[in-house]
């Protein structure tokens, strides 16, 4: 009985703790055209988003890790990779049976500057909507959640600011940069398939 209130009571504070994080507005990027890394041109009719070619001031993100993927199909694989592959057409899809509430992406980084996300699997406009997307995700920053963030339910890029007093550790520069955890919390359904997905994530700005 004891270990059953006290199991209650961990739960309860967990759960005014993370009620009390702060919550950002992730913004899409509407301001210039963007391409893809892979194309020189657009295609004629396609639906899908348009793409920026990354450079100096930005980083891709290291070591991908997930708490679950989605089986590959054919020659489509959906490994926790795919978002830090220069590729906007794959995506990591988490593998669970429902809608992947509390599955989550990890990766390192070097630098936090602006945060920007491809939501969704952003193949095409089609696939973009059969799957689902991500509405809302709790951020961890060496295991401690610092933030929570509300994206747009958009094709194309998105980005959000990570709170100022986050600072570089220089020492984790040698090991692959500071660990980051984002978890899902909210999705926007899509219209065939519960699997949720995320295209790209990187970080821009110098």
């Amino acid at each position: 009985m004891k270990i059953l209130i006290f199991l209650l009571l961990c739960f309860y504070f967990s759960l005014s703790y993370a009620q009390q994080l702060p919550i950002v507005k992730a913004q899409a990027t509407q301001k210039e055209r963007y391409y893809d890394w892979m194309l020189e041109k657009p295609k004629p009719g396609d639906e899908g988003p348009d793409f920026w070619v990354t450079g100096d001031c930005s980083e891709f993100v290291n070591s991908p890790q997930a708490s679950s993927t989605l089986a590959s199909q054919g020659k489509n694989s959906y490994q926790a990779k795919n978002i830090a592959d220069d590729d906007p057409t794959t995506a990591w899809v988490e593998g669970k049976a429902d809608y992947g509430i509390g599955e989550y992406i990890e990766f390192k980084t070097v630098f936090f500057y602006t945060c920007c996300i491809l939501n969704g699997y952003q193949k095409d406009k089609n696939t973009w909507e059969n799957n689902s997307r991500v509405k809302k995700l709790r951020v961890f920053i060496e295991g401690k959640p610092i933030f929570e963030v509300i994206l747009e339910d958009k094709m194309g890029i998105q980005s959000f600011a990570f709170p100022e007093h986050l600072k570089i550790d220089p020492k984790k520069t040698e090991t692959g940069g500071t660990k980051v955890k984002m978890q899902i919390l909210e999705v926007y359904e899509g219209k065939k398939y519960k699997d949720v997905a995320i295209s790209e994530i990187f970080f821009a700005g110098c």
